[in-house]
């Protein structure tokens, strides 16, 4: 998804650029250009299909595609140091410094979507409720308690 959107926007852009529209190997550079995107993904993508046909846990999949993300990134930065001409412990900090993005990014990623807390005696109706209320979603549910982000609400019923 990432490489249409990227190469489309390439594509308007050379358009914009141009003036014109673009000639068949222009759009197959444009196109071309944005491969090493789909390439990034793909041993991530092999990590998630293994661990799906060896039945690991969702969220443990996740994590572990993610820690393979980070090895990637150490790699390319040990890479990018060493086409640079980057010697010694110059180039251990360039591949150390792509690592923490990843492990930065795992961050980011874990606090976004940390699980959100339950109400208290509030039962599974109530927990669904209180998440539905705090987006602000038009659900009648019963009647609920679902702490300071709402009130109690009770529809009324028609006659």
């Amino acid at each position: 998804m990432y490489w249409a959107t990227e190469s489309y926007t390439h594509w308007i852009a050379a358009r914009a650029h141009l003036g014109r529209d673009l000639t068949g190997p222009e759009r197959r550079e444009v196109l071309v250009d944005g491969l090493p995107l789909v390439a990034a993904c793909g041993v991530p993508a092999l990590v998630l299909v293994a661990e799906g046909v060896l039945g690991v846990e969702a969220r443990t999949g996740i994590l572990l595609a993610l820690v393979v993300n980070v090895g990637l990134l150490v790699r390319v930065g040990w890479t990018m140091a060493t086409s640079g001409g980057l010697r010694g412990w110059r180039r251990g900090s360039a591949a150390t410094g792509t690592g923490l993005l990843g492990v930065l990014m795992i961050a980011l990623k874990l606090a976004l979507h940390r699980p959100r807390r339950r109400v208290a005696g509030a039962g599974t109706r109530g927990a669904t409720w209180a998440r539905t209320c705090r987006r602000g979603a038009s659900v009648r549910p019963p009647a609920v308690r679902c702490g300071p982000p709402c009130r109690a609400v009770r529809w009324p019923t028609r006659a």
